[in-house]
């Protein structure tokens, strides 16, 4: 594996456990705040959301400077298609869903404090109403998410072992 294509991995690796992190400490966050330390799982799956967004614009940096290696020139022009679209609505999701998350949090004026280290500052005016729609959407983006990613985790099991490629194991190791 080179050196840019370990950084690649690297950033996807990160970006790719961060969203299942998130949900994963905030399902259930109503009942989160009276049954398990709310006050803490919200932290986190704020802070989790906040560091998204910079490592989804350094993927998307790095991803524009590094072309990937080209697909098998076997691979249908429709299985073409839908990898591009899948990767492509992932890296946008990824934008908007913690978009989402700090205006509506803004929005309710809840401070998005990260990892304990500073707090982002509200980037929208409060309005409680607006915020409630927002986490609605933003919980539909996230199962929009979690869809595409299990779309990307089920085709690349499908070149392993369907068509025995090694669509896969370039994507672990370079």
């Amino acid at each position: 594996m080179t050196k840019a294509t370990r950084v690649g991995f690297k950033l996807d690796q990160l970006l790719s456990r961060s969203p299942t992190a998130g949900p994963s400490v905030s399902s259930g966050q109503r009942d989160a705040r009276y049954f398990r330390g709310g006050a803490i799982t919200d932290a986190v799956h704020r802070s989790i959301g906040a560091a998204v967004i910079p490592l989804v614009i350094l993927r998307l940096i790095y991803r524009w400077t590094h072309s990937p290696l080209p697909l098998p020139e076997d691979i249908p022009a429709m299985q073409r298609l839908t990898a591009h679209v899948t990767h492509w609505g992932l890296y946008a999701f990824l934008i908007v869903q913690p978009l989402t998350g700090w205006i509506a949090t803004s929005a309710y004026r809840a401070p998005v404090i990260v990892f304990g280290w500073f707090e982002l500052p509200p980037i929208w005016p409060e309005n409680r109403a607006f915020s409630e729609q927002l986490f609605s959407v933003h919980s539909l983006i996230g199962i929009a998410i979690a869809c595409l990613a299990a779309a990307h985790i089920g085709a690349a099991l499908y070149h392993h072992f369907v068509r025995k490629d090694r669509i896969l194991m370039r994507m672990i190791s370079g």
